[in-house]
């Protein structure tokens, strides 16, 4: 498997909702710790993140937990955009 991911996933919430993002996610192992996690951008700007837990699924049909570790929200007089720091639950799917 792959240290790192970078491109299209898709965040299953409880409700069943599927909401399309960009992941940039990774996998340090280091000094015998390991884990995942990183951070999701809605691909509709206007999806905001009211995840507290998921499931994120990669293109290629990999499927893996999280819970939600930060969200921010950045508001202009135009738009507004998202992002959500997630902690990866189990084995990484990338």
């Amino acid at each position: 498997m792959a240290d790192d991911y970078t491109g299209k996933a898709v965040v299953i919430t409880a409700d069943g909702d599927n909401i399309p993002v960009t992941a940039v996610l990774m996998s340090p192992t280091s000094g015998g710790m390991t884990g995942w996690g990183g951070v999701l951008v809605p691909d509709v700007p206007s999806q905001g993140f009211g995840v507290v837990e998921g499931r994120l699924r990669l293109p290629s049909g990999a499927e893996a937990s999280f819970i939600a570790n930060n969200r921010q929200i950045q508001v202009t007089a135009t738009s507004h955009a998202a992002r959500l720091t997630i902690l990866g639950q189990g084995e990484p799917p990338f």
